[in-house]
């Protein structure tokens, strides 16, 4: 998927698989007599909570790191950025549009009550994909916190922000210019 077609790649969900990263090992012993490799950049920027992809870009960039291949191999294996975050009022605020501060409180507080919010540190204790935080907020708090923000799968705001902070299978803007930052550096000196 990323040879020929750009420039560098960010893959964050997923692995690069055994396919591509034998094309890509290929690549680079093929341009080794060259003394500098033409892969493109790849950052690697799984989510440590999950364990299977995480495990697999591990894997793929072990293979890489340890092939025959001469001169610089632009690769990164990032498994601290896109970790869970805590949900706090602040959280809250940045993630979800418009919603207010007396509001992302209420929230909070309801989760926690429930049971799917430690109170100490606000990590998620239940996977929002698949708990009943929905129903939680309309019984406990409702528009004072909804404030009609749309909850339905694919449409709300607040959940995704919730799947963020649980970490486990979601795109992660954190390392978007961590990333940029990266690519910018190792393809000037390509």
């Amino acid at each position: 998927a990323v040879v020929n077609l750009s420039d560098a790649a960010l893959v964050m969900v997923m692995n690069l698989g055994p396919l591509l990263t034998d094309r890509l090992i290929a690549i680079g012993r093929d341009n080794s007599k060259n003394d500098v490799a033409r892969l493109p950049p790849i950052y690697l920027a799984p989510m440590p909570r999950d364990t299977r992809t995480t495990a697999a870009a591990k894997k793929d960039y072990a293979a890489i790191m340890a092939a025959d291949i001469q001169g610089d191999v632009p690769l990164v294996l990032d498994t601290t950025t896109c970790v869970p975050f805590a949900v706090t009022v602040e959280f809250l605020n940045e993630r979800v549009p418009l919603m207010r501060k007396d509001a992302a409180e209420l929230i909070v507080k309801s989760l926690i009550k429930a049971g799917h919010l430690d109170a100490a540190s606000r990590n998620l204790l239940k996977d929002p994909t698949r708990s009943n935080w929905r129903d939680v907020l309309r019984d406990e708090c409702g528009d004072a916190c909804l404030q009609r923000q749309p909850l339905e799968k694919g449409h709300s705001p607040l959940a995704k922000a919730l799947h963020r902070a649980w970490a486990f299978h979601e795109y992660c803007s954190e390392v978007i210019l961590i990333a940029l930052d990266f690519f910018e550096k190792k393809l000037t000196r390509m």
